[in-house]
């Protein structure tokens, strides 16, 4: 059973779809990627955790990365964050310029600067209000 896939919304001229990236997985498996979840808000794309895998999946739905203008983190365990630095990474060798809104726990405003320091590739602007 793939817990992949998207429930869309149309109300009006309103948009809302959310696609489900991962669920159901500590670690990632065959079948299962940890959580993630994209939404999309009348073409504004935002994510909701990045677990490991997040990149494969985004490109499996077709969503851009460059179109995600915010990614919330509902807490600091790995499977909710470990594929935010490689996302981010990517994002900066894709040519990204624009700002990366980052929400999630006190915790995050360290990792993030500190796993970009981590690596030789050019920095995405982000900031965490």
């Amino acid at each position: 059973m793939e817990l992949s896939g998207s429930i869309f919304i149309y109300c009006h001229s309103m948009q809302f779809e959310i696609v489900i990236l991962g669920c159901g997985a500590a670690t990632p498996t065959v079948r299962h990627l940890p959580t993630a979840q994209a939404i999309n808000w009348n073409g504004r794309w935002m994510l909701i955790d990045a677990g490991e895998g997040v990149q494969l999946s985004l490109r499996k739905e077709q969503i851009p990365f460059q179109k995600i203008d915010r990614i919330f983190i509902s807490h600091m365990h790995g499977d909710h964050i470990f594929g935010l630095p490689g996302l981010i990474g990517s994002m900066a060798l894709l040519g990204r310029t624009k700002e990366l809104k980052l929400y999630g726990p006190e915790k995050l405003e360290a990792y993030v600067p500190y796993a970009q320091d981590q690596r030789n590739t050019p920095q995405v602007s982000f900031s965490i209000p």
